[in-house]
Order: structure tokens, then sequence, then C-alpha cells
């Protein structure tokens, strides 16, 4: 059986963070979706972040 995974803003950032138990998850999954909506938050989050410098190249993949 195929596992699908999506990830809510929270937990994308616990997967940056290297949260043990979340990238266990995410290492098993045959798919991970990122909804439109997190995609929007996590965009809107970087660009009015205080460190959209440090941020940039991890966000790279949104634009």
């Amino acid at each position: 059986m195929a596992v699908r995974l999506a990830l809510d803003t929270n937990r994308y950032t616990d997967l940056c963070r290297g949260n043990v138990s979340v990238v266990e998850t995410v290492e098993v999954a045959d798919q991970v979706w990122l909804p439109f909506i997190v995609l929007g938050e996590l965009r809107a989050g970087f660009a009015v972040g205080s460190r959209e410098r440090a941020t940039k190249p991890s966000c790279a993949v949104f634009y």
C-alpha cells in the first residue's frame, strides 16, 4: 500500500528543523504533498520574516 502524506505548515517547519519523528515519517512516505495553502503560508512567512536572507535558499523551490 502506498503511503501518501500531506504536510501542514507546522510539520514542514518541524521537518526543516530535523524533528526525528517527522523526518522518519516523511522518509517512509511514497508521496509527500504540500497543500496550496501551506505553500502560500510558507512563501508569505519567508517574505516578511525577520530571517529572510537565511530562509531564502530553502524557499527557492516555491518560486
